[in-house]
Order: structure tokens, then C-alpha cells, then sequence
């Protein structure tokens, strides 16, 4: 057993850090000697591990879940783009009412709320798109001769 000098927390927590960087690798042969000796503990130890970690995340998800409940989805998503974008509602709802409430791609009316499309090295918002061709625009990565090479695709066999 190691004598700990310090009754300060914060003290003996520095001493244990330097203790370990000095110890570093007698604390790790040890570890890995112990963990050779001992593989029933060491699965049971993981095991027991998974086990709080997968209870912490089913409480974590569940509570998370019951928060995002309460905020309208539209709200919340348009909470998400101010923070990613710096778009405010004003400005979101401005343009889909620009864009009377269609995609700016296919012009079709989306039962899903429109993704904001933007630029990835400027970062300059575009429009607002539909989940497909939002999709299509990220698959392409952005590249116009993907884009339209895919177009002469289409025609030629159509």
C-alpha cells in the first residue's frame, strides 16, 4: 500500500499524478501481470464495466428523450442550426417561406422539416433541402462533374 502524504484532495490528487508519471512503468507491468494471472476477475471486471455503462446510457437516452419531448421538434431543430449555423428562426423561416416550403433542388413539398444546405469550406448557407437531395449534394461531396456526369448519365439511358 502507498502512503499518501496529502489530507487536501486537491493536493493528493497532484501527488498521485506525479507519483504515477514517475511509476508509470512498474504501475503498468504490474497491471499486466495481475491481468495475466487473473482472467476470470478481469471478465467479470469488464463485464460488471459494460454493465454500469449500458445502465448510465439507458438513463442518460431515456431522460434525454423525455427533454427533447418537451420542446416542439421544430424548435429544437431550429435550436440546433442557431447553434451550427448561426441561423436564427427569423431567418429559417424566412427562407422556406422564400422557397414556399419546397426543396430548392426537386421543388417538392417535404413531410420532413428541410435540412440546411451549405457550403463546407465557406460555410455559406445555400437553401434548404429536402432529405434526398441533401443526401445526393453529400454523396457527391459537392463536386459539380460528379453532378453533372450523373445528369449525362441519365439522359443517355434513359
Amino acid at each position: 500500500m502507498i502512503h499518501v502524504p496529502y489530507k487536501d484532495a486537491q493536493r493528493r490528487k497532484e501527488w498521485r499524478k506525479q507519483w504515477y508519471q514517475k511509476n508509470k512503468a512498474v504501475v503498468n507491468t504490474r497491471k499486466t501481470q495481475w491481468n495475466a494471472a487473473n482472467p476470470d476477475r478481469v471478465k467479470e471486471i469488464r463485464q460488471r464495466t459494460k454493465d454500469k455503462r449500458r445502465d448510465y446510457n439507458n438513463t442518460y437516452n431515456r431522460r434525454y428523450r423525455a427533454i427533447k419531448k418537451e420542446i416542439q421538434p421544430l424548435e429544437h431543430y431550429i435550436y440546433q442550426i442557431g447553434k451550427r449555423y448561426g441561423l436564427s428562426k427569423r431567418e429559417y423561416m424566412k427562407m422556406l417561406n422564400a422557397q414556399q416550403e419546397r426543396c430548392a433542388i426537386c421543388r417538392q413539398k417535404s413531410h420532413r422539416r428541410l435540412a440546411v444546405d451549405h457550403c463546407h469550406t465557406t460555410g455559406k448557407i445555400r437553401g434548404l433541402l429536402c432529405l434526398k437531395c441533401n443526401s445526393l449534394l453529400g454523396y457527391a461531396k459537392d463536386n459539380i462533374e460528379t453532378l453533372m456526369s450523373a445528369r449525362e448519365y441519365l439522359i443517355n439511358h434513359a
